[in-house]
């Protein structure tokens, strides 16, 4: 009923270069402005959703509002990527790949301006179904990120045969960076992995200034966070 009445909308949290510290992108983030509760968040409706086999209905509206709006973004800064998160369910869908290229030439987005993040923990549930997805994604031109990295137990043997094209490093490890040892450990770790199999790596959970310029000098690509914005309207 809200997806039908348009009380679904999408905010989205600006996404910076590192080595320029200029917009590079955004990340779409769902919410339900209810006329009866308010803004809604997703930590609310999403189980709900997954309860009643609405949430594949969500995701496809929430990317094809994603591809509109990007659609019209201001060119200043270069073409701006737009991230929308897919449901794990959707990895085993044979119509992913084809609904995903037939929404972008619906509102005439290029393929290099859409990242698809997809969970770690979602990919490594059948690792083989989800690679060939990935890769059917990739050979169309979309970027594919690896969300939530760090959080979701994947072996080495098999993160070298994942086809995506950039790491999300998790904002739990983020967010302690200056002041945890194991946590800049492991975000070390991570843009090392990345910068190996030349993956992009980007960060969440940039709060201060601190942690961009930490990093920046750990040779990290992008970021979000509360310091850079807040999600936006």
């Amino acid at each position: 009923v809200a997806m039908q009445n348009g009380e679904m909308q999408i905010y989205y949290q600006p996404k910076i270069n590192l080595r320029g510290g200029l917009p590079c992108g955004a990340e779409a983030l769902l919410r339900w402005q209810s006329p009866r509760r308010g803004l809604v968040p997703p930590s609310m409706f999403i189980p709900i959703a997954l309860r009643t086999g609405q949430l594949k209905a969500l995701t496809w509206s929430a990317l094809n509002m994603s591809l509109e709006h990007a659609a019209n973004w201001p060119m200043r800064f270069g073409p701006l990527s737009v991230a929308v998160n897919i449901s794990p369910s959707l990895l085993d869908d044979d119509s992913l790949i084809n609904r995903v290229v037939d929404a972008m030439a619906i509102w005439g987005t290029k393929p290099n301006r859409l990242i698809l993040e997809i969970t770690e923990s979602a990919v490594m549930r059948h690792p083989e179904l989800s690679f060939d997805t990935i890769r059917g994604l990739k050979d169309k031109g979309v970027g594919v990120s690896i969300d939530d990295f760090g959080t979701g137990y994947s072996s080495l043997a098999n993160f070298k045969s994942i086809p995506a094209t950039e790491l999300k490093i998790d904002k739990s490890f983020v967010m302690n960076l200056l002041t945890d040892k194991a946590d800049a450990g492991i975000v070390r770790t991570i843009i090392g992995l990345g910068q190996a199999f030349d993956l992009q790596v980007a960060a969440e959970g940039a709060e201060d200034l601190e942690t961009l310029k930490m990093l920046k000098s750990m040779g990290c690509h992008s970021a979000q966070g509360y310091y850079i914005s807040q999600p936006l309207p």
